[in-house]
């Protein structure tokens, strides 16, 4: 009997040493895990509490069980197709491996743009070699800086325009608006824009936005800025530090923070790699059926010597009956001082004409436009159309083959989207870098 309640008493301890060693002797071993913004991360995660940079908005180290830092996670702010984006970027120490991307608040078009924060889209980015690669996209293949935003561009010639996405408190739109001569720039103005055609320009040259007492006005900092760019051709004579703010270009004290990304949007605009090559030929798309008053909508595009050189959108009954003959007797009046819906779409066309691309309308989601005067027509079947158009005439962007990191596609309709994820990596590669 009591060799019996012996045994069973050795059982219960040994059941209990291995439930007390399963519980605590192996906890040591197991591998501490953390959502942080939405990533799954091996170790702990804590912000670093630096300050905020015009892209950066806030890096978090991840640290293991002995305290040593494995990676670190940045959350960048990025324009995407329907605005400003924050996305989260997890990265290893050295910065040579995606551990993770989120997408966090973002303004992209429902089952358009949106697709960059599906599981599908995402899931590819862990375990990437950086940095990260996409047509139209620059990347960090050096250790100590970027390339040049414009000495490693090969500029068209031709006007370009960027504007900022929305008003600031003063009701004013930031713009730049740059022109390239023989592959190099030759103008570059920066201002802003009211409603009423008010510019921050003539106010300074009236007086006001005088910044010091014996400094420089807005506009001389703007032409000062201007000046050191055509002289030297590239950005990095900016300066900026990550204030926004230059001590490069003398007298210049103000936030230079959108001035910077503007021109780098009418970079992106004049760099050939993000021209396509056109066939020469008329092309005619039309939409798959007729809307609620009968009206099938269509645009033609004639192409010469790989340019745009027509372009017609109207909307046409089954009898022949055209929407633009009604708009010219009358009918169509959009506003009683505004232009006919004729006039807005020869004004479309003309804008696409004019930059040799559909972008430059910058249609919003709700399928409007602030980009082109007097325009205030719904823009999505025009913008579908052309688009169809550009395919037709075989709209396929110079090749380019990566020198280092990994290739990587953008979503089919989502492309400004998925480049803005590929630009938040290669940032946060960057910045890494630079930190190490």
């Amino acid at each position: 009997m009591y060799k019996e309640q012996l045994k069973g008493l050795v059982g219960i301890t040994l059941v209990s040493a291995v439930a007390f060693t399963a519980a605590f002797g192996f906890k040591g071993m197991a591998k501490t895990e953390e959502v942080y913004h939405g990533i799954q991360l091996e170790g702990t995660v804590e912000d670093m509490g630096v300050d905020q940079t015009d892209m950066i908005q806030s890096v978090a180290k991840i640290t293991d069980k002995s305290g040593d830092i494995t990676g670190y996670v940045l959350t960048v702010k990025e324009n995407g197709y329907g605005g400003e984006m924050s996305i989260d970027v997890a990265l290893s120490k050295d910065a040579t491996k995606v551990l993770g991307v989120h997408i966090g608040e973002n303004q992209e078009t429902e089952g358009i743009g949106s697709k960059i924060t599906t599981k599908e889209f995402l899931d590819q980015f862990k375990g990437m070699e950086t940095p990260v690669y996409m047509e139209g996209v620059e990347s960090s293949i050096s250790g100590d800086t970027k390339g040049d935003a414009i000495a490693d561009r090969n500029l068209q010639d031709g006007t370009y325009l960027a504007k900022a996405k929305e008003a600031d408190d003063n009701g004013f739109i930031e713009q730049v608006e740059m022109k390239v001569v023989n592959g190099k720039i030759t103008s570059v103005i920066w201002d802003c824009i009211k409603e009423d055609g008010t510019t921050k320009r003539k106010l300074a040259d009236e007086g006001h936005y005088v910044m010091t007492e014996e400094g420089l006005t807005w506009t001389e900092q703007a032409d000062a800025l201007a000046k050191t760019i055509i002289e030297n051709q590239s950005m990095a004579s900016l300066g900026m530090n990550e204030a926004g703010k230059t001590d490069a270009v003398a007298g210049v004290s103000i936030y230079i923070g959108g001035f910077s990304s503007l021109l780098e949007q009418c970079l992106e605009q004049a760099d050939a790699s993000n021209q396509v090559t056109l066939s020469d030929g008329e092309y005619l798309a039309k939409a798959a059926q007729a809307d609620d008053n009968g009206f099938v909508e269509q645009v033609t595009m004639t192409v010469q010597n790989g340019k745009i050189i027509e372009l017609n959108w109207d909307c046409i009954k089954e009898d022949g009956t055209k929407k633009s003959k009604l708009a010219d007797e009358g009918h169509y009046v959009m506003t009683e001082d505004g232009l006919t819906w004729t006039e807005q779409a020869h004004a479309l066309a003309k804008t696409v004409i004019k930059n040799q691309s559909i972008e430059a309308v910058e249609m919003n989601e709700a399928g409007k436009t602030d980009a082109v005067a007097g325009v205030s027509i719904y823009i999505g079947g025009f913008v579908n159309l052309v688009e169809d158009c550009l395919q037709q005439a075989g709209g396929e962007k110079a090749e380019q083959t990566p020198e280092v990191g990994t290739e990587i596609d953008a979503i089919s309709g989502a492309t400004i989207s998925s480049k803005a994820v590929a630009r938040a990596i290669d940032k946060a590669y960057a910045y890494v870098l630079q930190m190490n």
